[in-house]
């Protein structure tokens, strides 16, 4: 007859398993609650989205957005009056600092071409860094891309973003021209690649979603 020999002492027992498993079930389910009161907050002001680069897709996309809330645009060129116009706050490229510190900001949605999208991850990411120190954690901006590649746009955020980033990585199947009229019946893919530092599997969290209008979609991500 087989015989079981002493339990190592390192070795944890069945009881203390439960009682990990009960603690990580009471973890998590403060942590939903947290969650859940941190999109209450948000939802009870408007969002502050700032556009890093403001050119014809940039403007696009930040028009749409001042609809629902503040919008802060920063390009190379200087497109003040345009910025003005649209009811959007303009800050040049050159003051990336003072774009990146704005006190209410929630969100950054990088607008570049592939071209310039990773140096321009490089140098955004001191400036998030410096927020972190100054005001805390958990201010770093939730980082949104919108190329149309969506593996170049995934690899260059998680290498050199701060894990305190959340990042969202999307694809807009559509454009000034396509969507002139509005975002209603227009498909964005999207990934939610890291929240909370934790990253979710891609195969698993892509999403199709066809936008009933832009504020449904501005619902949906913040």
């Amino acid at each position: 007859m087989a015989h079981n020999g002493p339990q190592s002492a390192g070795e944890p027992t069945a009881g203390e398993l439960e009682k990990l498993k009960q603690e990580e079930a009471r973890l998590s389910s403060m942590l939903a609650s947290i969650r859940q009161q941190k999109l209450a907050v948000l939802h009870s002001r408007p969002l502050t989205i700032g556009v890093i680069g403001f050119g014809r897709f940039g403007q696009f996309m930040g028009k749409q957005f001042t609809k629902y809330g503040n919008v802060i645009g920063t390009s190379r060129s200087d497109y003040t009056k345009i910025a003005s116009d649209m009811g959007a706050k303009y800050i040049p490229l050159s003051d990336l600092e003072s774009f990146v510190m704005e006190d209410d900001l929630d969100v950054i949605v990088v607008a570049v071409s592939i071209v310039s999208f990773e140096d321009t991850v490089k140098d955004l990411v001191p400036h998030l860094k410096k927020r972190m120190e100054i005001k805390g954690k958990t201010s770093c901006p939730l980082i949104v891309d919108v190329l149309s590649v969506k593996e170049h746009a995934r690899n260059v955020l998680m290498e050199h973003l701060p894990e305190e980033c959340d990042i969202l990585c999307t694809h807009p199947m559509f454009g000034p021209d396509s969507a002139k009229h509005g975002w209603q019946g227009q498909t964005f893919v999207y990934e939610r690649t890291r929240i909370d530092k934790v990253l979710l599997d891609p195969s698993k969290d892509r999403s199709f979603h066809r936008s009933q209008s832009e504020n449904e979609f501005l619902d949906e991500q913040g």
